[in-house]
């Protein structure tokens, strides 16, 4: 039952992202963000939770993104993130846990003009790297919508399927809602929160549950 549970969640996101992909408008009709950027953040968490352990790990790090367009509409993104798990208490561990993330994607424009809103849709190779590397797949949905001009809200969810770590099996959800501030047409300030729930199909099933927050610069090119 736990794995026809995961097939149709993971089967129900993959529908999702296919949907805008489904959709069609006027060829006129470009999206009016930019898909060409390099962004860096530093990254910090309120909480990491691990077979139990809350409350007792210091987490933060450095996480990078980088996006270019291939075609209309067709971007390929790479984005990893690297965070150093202290714990507060004796007798406990001090890690890295780093995530690679690589993707192509499709933006579909929805409203164009002052107030744009883009549907995306991506599929990804993952790495999952915590005391053992774990290679995987992702699928991932997401929204850019710009209220007023030079302030952009965006956010995302997908599923991740990070394949074996350590001997099982290790996936589950993450999304997040983020913003991001144009200074100049180049240069951008970005801060956003992320959520991932991860599960480790150990017996008893041990979650990975961490929020991160983060800011940032990004820098867009043509």
């Amino acid at each position: 039952m736990l794995y026809r549970s995961k097939s149709h969640r993971a089967w129900l996101t993959a529908a999702v992202v296919a949907l805008p992909l489904g959709l069609t408008l006027p060829a006129a009709a470009d999206s009016d963000f930019n898909y060409n950027y390099l962004s860096g953040s530093y990254v910090f968490a309120d909480e990491l939770e691990l077979d139990g352990l809350a409350n007792q790990l210091d987490v933060d790090g450095v996480q990078f993104e980088a996006s270019a367009l291939l075609i209309d509409r067709v971007y390929v993104r790479l984005s990893g993130l690297s965070l150093d798990v202290d714990s507060n208490a004796p007798d406990l561990f001090d890690a890295n846990l780093n995530t690679l993330s690589l993707g192509v994607g499709y933006a579909l424009p929805l409203l164009t003009g002052p107030q744009s809103l883009d549907v995306t849709g991506e599929v990804s190779y993952e790495r999952f790297d915590l005391f053992d590397d774990a290679n995987g797949w992702g699928l991932t949905v997401g929204a850019r919508w710009r209220p007023i001009d030079r302030l952009e809200v965006n956010g995302h969810a997908g599923w991740r399927d990070y394949g074996s770590l350590r001997g099982d099996d290790l996936d589950g959800w993450v999304y997040g809602i983020g913003a991001l501030y144009s200074v100049t047409d180049q240069f951008a300030v970005t801060a956003d929160w992320r959520r991932h729930d991860l599960e480790l199909n150990l017996s008893p099933n041990a979650d990975l549950e961490v929020n991160t927050f983060s800011v940032g610069v990004r820098w867009s090119f043509r």
